[in-house]
Parts: C-alpha cells; sequence; structure tokens
C-alpha cells in the first residue's frame, strides 16, 4: 500500500485534511445520488471539484469523491481481483454518488475569491436545520476543462494485505479468510492516539427449519467469503466481498454480495440477499440468520437504547404489524469515551410485509458463554455472543431483497456524538445555480 501511495502522490502536494475542528453543520458523512443533484449530472467528473468558504468568501477545495454505478447498481471498483472499473464512463450520472464530509461543509457565503482557475458555472448546496437554527454550504464548481484536484490524505485507509480499514477513530479488522466476519474492532484514543479494543470477533449464523423435511444450520465456516473489488478515495473505502454456501448439494443455494462503504466515522452497508425460495411458503418460523458481536466490555457497562424487537425466546413470529412498524430501527451503546450507533432500514418492500429485526443481548451474569468458540455452532438460546441482530428467514419472499444498515462510530462519550447521528438526517438540503 505505501508504494501505490507513493507513486499516487508522486509530484503532487498532499494537503492535510479539512475541518479538523467540529462542523459548520455535523461531523457525520453526506452521500448524494445523482438524481438527488439533477444539475450536477452529465458533466465530466474531471471538472468537478467542491469548495467550502469562510465569512470573508474565500472559497478552499475540500476532499470530495464521486464513485460511479454500473447499471446493476454496483460500484465501478479500480483494485483488488475482480476491478470493474472498465465500466466507468467518467461522466456524472443520475446512480453515481457523491460523498464528502460534514464538518467540511462552510459558511453559507457565496464565493469571492478562489484559489486558484475560477469555475465556469457555480452551485450552491445549501444545509440548513430550522429547529437548531444552523446553516452552512458547499460551492460546487463546473470547470471547462478538466481540473488538477488536490491530493488529500485520506479519511480512511484500506490495507487489503492486512484486511485492515484504519481511520483516526478506529480500526477495523476483517477476517483474511473471511470477509464476512470481524477479528476485532478498536477505539483510537483522540489525545493519545493509543488503541482500545471493543470488540473481540464477531460471527454470522443461519438455521433453516423446511417444512416437512430437515433443519439445516451454518456459520461463517460454512460460507464462502473473499474479496472482490475495492476503491480507496479521500473521502471513503469501498469493499465488495461476495459470501455463498450450499447446505449440503441439495439445490438449496444462497449467494450474496454487498458492498461496504468505510468513512472515518460510519460504516454504510446496503446489502442485496438473494433467496431462492419464499421462506414464508417453504420454511418453518424458527428458521433465521444473525450476526453477533462479542463486545469487551459487558453490555451493561453501556447506555444501551433500541427501538429493535427482542427475540422472544422459543419463537421468531410476534412481530409488529406492517402498519406499526417504524420505516428504521436503531440501536445506540453509548460507553465512557466512545459511541456506536446503528440504523436498520428494510427496503420498502420488505417494511410492506411486516419483515422486521430482532436482536439478542446478554447481561454478563454467568460469563461461560465468553469460552465458547467463535467457530462453534450456536443458536440463539446461547450463542457465542454478548450483542447479535438478525431477521426471520420464514418472513423473506423469493427473490432479491433489500436492506440499508449504517454503523456510526466516534471515539468520544456523553450525549452529543449520539444527538448529532440522529440528527443528521433532519438537515435540509437545497441546490442552486448562482449567477
Amino acid at each position: 500500500m505505501s508504494k501505490i501511495l507513493g507513486i499516487l502522490f508522486l509530484g503532487y502536494q498532499v494537503k492535510p485534511v479539512l475541518g479538523s475542528e467540529p462542523g459548520v453543520i455535523h461531523e457525520a458523512p453526506l452521500v448524494f445520488k445523482g438524481s438527488e443533484l439533477t444539475p450536477l449530472t452529465h458533466h465530466l467528473i474531471s471538472r468537478i471539484k467542491l469548495y467550502r468558504t469562510d465569512q470573508n468568501g474565500r472559497a478552499t477545495a475540500i476532499p470530495f469523491q464521486i464513485d460511479e454505478v454500473n447499471h446493476l447498481g454496483d460500484y465501478i471498483l479500480d483494485k483488488g481481483p475482480n476491478p470493474n472499473d472498465k465500466q466507468r464512463n467518467g461522466i456524472f450520472d443520475r446512480q453515481d454518488e457523491l460523498s464528502f464530509m460534514g464538518k467540511d461543509v462552510g459558511e453559507l457565503k457565496a464565493p469571492q475569491v478562489f484559489v486558484g482557475e475560477s469555475p465556469a458555472v457555480l452551485y450552491q448546496l445549501e444545509f440548513s436545520h430550522p429547529l437548531l437554527q444552523k446553516k452552512g454550504a458547499v460551492y460546487v464548481g463546473i470547470h471547462k476543462k478538466p481540473v488538477p484536484q488536490e491530493i488529500f490524505a485520506p479519511y480512511v485507509v484500506f490495507e487489503p494485505e492486512k484486511g485492515l480499514i484504519r481511520s483516526k477513530r478506529y480500526e477495523y479488522q476483517f477476517d483474511p479468510k473471511n470477509y464476512l466476519v470481524s477479528q476485532g474492532v478498536w477505539a483510537i484514543d483522540q489525545k493519545t492516539e493509543q488503541k482500545t479494543r471493543i470488540v473481540d470477533h464477531s460471527v454470522f449464523y443461519l438455521q433453516a427449519d423446511l417444512k416437512y423435511f430437515l433443519t439445516f444450520v451454518a456459520n461463517q465456516d460454512s460460507i464462502d467469503s473473499r474479496l472482490e473489488a475495492y476503491k480507496v478515495g479521500p473521502v471513503r473505502t469501498i469493499i465488495r466481498f461476495d459470501f455463498v454456501y450450499k447446505i449440503l448439494k441439495m439445490n438449496i443455494d444462497v449467494g450474496m454480495y454487498t458492498e461496504l462503504s468505510f468513512f472515518a466515522n460510519r460504516l454504510l452497508l446496503p446489502a442485496v440477499m438473494h433467496s431462492p425460495i419464499d421462506g414464508r411458503e417453504r420454511l418453518n418460523r424458527d428458521s433465521y440468520f444473525y450476526y453477533g458481536f462479542t463486545f469487551v466490555n459487558p453490555i451493561e457497562s453501556y447506555a444501551f437504547s433500541s427501538n429493535i424487537p427482542n427475540w422472544p425466546q422459543g419463537t421468531l413470529s410476534k412481530w409488529l404489524p406492517a402498519s406499526m412498524q417504524p420505516a428504521m430501527f436503531h440501536l445506540a451503546l453509548q460507553g465512557r469515551d466512545h459511541t456506536i450507533y446503528l440504523e436498520i432500514e428494510p427496503s420498502q418492500s420488505l417494511h410492506d410485509q411486516g419483515v422486521v429485526p430482532f436482536k439478542f443481548s446478554r447481561t454478563e451474569g454467568d460469563s461461560k458463554w465468553r469460552s465458547f468458540q467463535r467457530h462453534e455452532l450456536r443458536s440463539l438460546q446461547n450463542p457465542p455472543v454478548n450483542l447479535a441482530v438478525g431477521f426471520d428467514l420464514s418472513q423473506f419472499p423469493a427473490g432479491e431483497n433489500g436492506l440499508s444498515l449504517s454503523l456510526f462510530f466516534d471515539n468520544k462519550g456523553g450525549d452529543q456524538p449520539l444527538k448529532n447521528f440522529k440528527e443528521q438526517k433532519q438537515w435540509t438540503t437545497q441546490l442552486t445555480q448562482l449567477p
């Protein structure tokens, strides 16, 4: 990786990341589809540049990236075993994504002076929060010709040879042999930069109880999961991996792939799960999958809050009707020096069918479970973790089912980080072209 970065930065000045101070609006990442910024689309990406202004109207370039998306909805990634970068067209299309960090948003002040060439066309992307009475803006310049992009130190770095994600807030270690699970998560102290392990490992478990037949179980060791491709940008790193498992040699294959987006303080997982069978017709109620974490500290050492239903002992049938369920589910862990906030948003079709997640958490109590090996096949009756989230497979229809999962992380405790994460969706935006 050091050689790659050395070649990339050769001949350029590497600038420090902007916005080390608290942002004008918030510190969470911002991601916009091209369809949300229609006037900016159909332009060459190489001619687009983002700016922030200070109170005097001085415009300074900020880190941003535009990630192209193909007709299948997959990110176009340029590195790894199976890159698909030959599919890019270099144009900001409606399905592509523009991302930058909330703390790089500047003052709501039209640019008066540009450092370097002024853009031919300028747009103002305004952010406002009526309740907080706060405003900010980012300015998008469209230039007449390709413009050199400032090279900023990336907010998050991927070391593929180690399977390691690094930011100033956390480190995330993949299992290099199976990207479906993690071998640890560490919080980075803001002042000393020392690492503290907060998650020991994660596990995956699936149980399929077929009607009039046998019950099959699988965990991460039953799944072939490998790195497909990745992309490292100034704002986020995107990693694609696939995972496939087979139950015996029967025609019950469930293939999944996903693309993880790692930001400085957020992990975004828009997953697509392909189910070859209709769980409502072919599976009994005691069919589910869960993803669990073994936290180093007991769950009760955190301030814990959630609107995700608890896993009911012995059955998974007591779910909320579709008309009563929220569109988004959340779970928060507030520690002394770090905050974890999870959002799960089922697709509209899953929501309409009443599909909701469940959670499992255990108090420390009898800690014999900590001696369980993560390779053991253990159901939700006694899993090898102290926190898990999952879904009832008997509620899933056949075909592709979409789920959006966001995991926010901050290396600060208290109420403010959680408040910021929850409020980031309450900001409104308006795009206007400036004269």
